[in-house]
């Protein structure tokens, strides 16, 4: 099973004018192979395979489309493993913000490995233009003039990873002095608020134990041991029927169950998530308010509350439109989202016609969209069962975010 996807075209011959990165952080279970029909789809809608697809972006573009395993996930032997990604791995399992560090340097890497990938490509076109030497192809310097541009998106624990980037890096983080242009992120099934009063969240908060620091261990260790007894093919078999599953996501699932840390991971995140994702860390630069919402006003009755972090120093009085643009994507029933808190979110952060102008959808850098799935009816694990109709949705706010810039 692989640690990463990644989807490029790379036999282009002349050098791209843009370079746009889909980064796709997963939710928990943080396995990135649950979504290979998702992200597969998405870069055929929007590559230039898709020649005369609406959807299909300028051929201008060079689009690379990457997403990888949440740290502590798959076998020990992974192959596509970075410098970084080897330090961490001695702290496994990790908890939120680990995994927040993970994917920042995760992120990192990509940008760095992209423009290495195109260095060595400009280098041998060189070459064959002008003849003569190897040209530079070591991937040392960079061209910082010439930013990656990135829409950020993620699943579930994701869209809150995807939030703390952004303001990771608008608070002087790691990619803050890289070549690195965020464009727009993207949310699906969002859990960025109240995890624990979802009714997932009030049912496993119930059971104490599950709480408890040693039980991801102990729960870890005996489902590897009984997996290890059980055939591939029948725990394939036995997860399909059980769980209900689609015979792609149970061949997932069963690997999943067989890793060395996987299921101890997966519970020692999932704690961290329902203490960790309360009320609203981000300051009104990260939600795009131009007129900002007093927090105050829905603290209460709404269940939403605003947080302070010592990671985010004092809100600029300031009103400057530098936001990068916000897109959530609801499902209609979503038992990791309690209706009331997806009421107070949409009531305090949308972008409202109503009541904010005549302002097209994504246009500039305002107030986030956010939408109810009304038609594709999916659920929480949208990339069990709805992939495709998800990737078009997907598709088409990267459109609009990209004419909208």
């Amino acid at each position: 099973m692989e640690s990463e996807i990644y989807l490029h075209d790379t036999i282009g011959a002349s050098a791209p004018k843009q370079i746009l990165l889909i980064f796709f952080v997963a939710g928990n279970p943080g396995l990135i192979e649950y979504y290979r029909t998702f992200l597969t789809h998405l870069y055929g809608l929007l590559s230039r395979q898709a020649a005369g697809s609406n959807r299909t972006l300028p051929s201008e573009i060079d689009l690379h489309v990457y997403g990888r395993n949440l740290a502590g996930y798959g076998s020990s032997e992974d192959r596509n493993r970075f410098d970084a990604d080897a330090e961490l791995q001695k702290r496994l399992p990790l908890g939120l913000q680990g995994q927040i560090e993970y994917v920042e340097l995760a992120l990192e890497h990509t940008v760095r490995r992209i423009n290495t990938v195109n260095i060595q490509s400009q280098s041998r076109r060189d070459v064959k233009k002008h003849g003569g030497g190897s040209g530079n192809t070591d991937g040392v310097g960079f061209d910082f003039s010439r930013p990656v541009r990135v829409v950020l998106m993620g699943h579930s624990l994701g869209t809150y990873i995807n939030l703390e980037l952004l303001r990771r890096f608008k608070d002087g983080g790691r990619l803050r002095n890289g070549p690195v242009q965020f464009v727009a992120v993207l949310n699906i099934a969002p859990t960025v608020f109240d995890l624990a009063g979802s009714p997932s969240g009030k049912m496993v908060s119930r059971l104490g134990w599950i709480m408890h620091p040693s039980f991801a261990v102990l729960a870890g260790q005996m489902v590897r041991v009984a997996a290890r007894f059980i055939p591939t093919a029948v725990l394939e078999y036995l997860v399909k029927v059980v769980m209900r599953m689609p015979i792609t996501g149970a061949r997932v699932t069963a690997e999943f169950l067989k890793s060395p840390l996987g299921v101890t991971q997966a519970i020692h995140l999932g704690r961290d998530e329902l203490r960790e994702i309360t009320g609203d860390k981000w300051d009104d630069e990260i939600w795009g308010t131009l007129s900002p919402t007093p927090v105050s006003s829905f603290h209460s009755s709404d269940h939403i509350r605003r947080e302070p972090s010592p990671m985010t120093p004092p809100s600029s009085t300031s009103q400057r439109s530098t936001s990068v643009p916000l897109y959530f994507f609801f499902a209609q029933s979503d038992h990791w989202i309690a209706d009331h808190t997806r009421a107070a979110l949409i009531s305090a952060r949308a972008y409202d016609p109503t009541a904010d102008g005549d302002r097209k959808m994504g246009k500039g850098r305002g107030k986030p969209h956010m939408e109810i799935d009304n038609r594709i009816g999916m659920g929480h694990a949208f990339c069990l069962t709805h992939s495709i109709p998800v990737a078009e949705k997907m598709a088409e706010y990267v459109l609009i975010a990209l004419s909208q810039e």
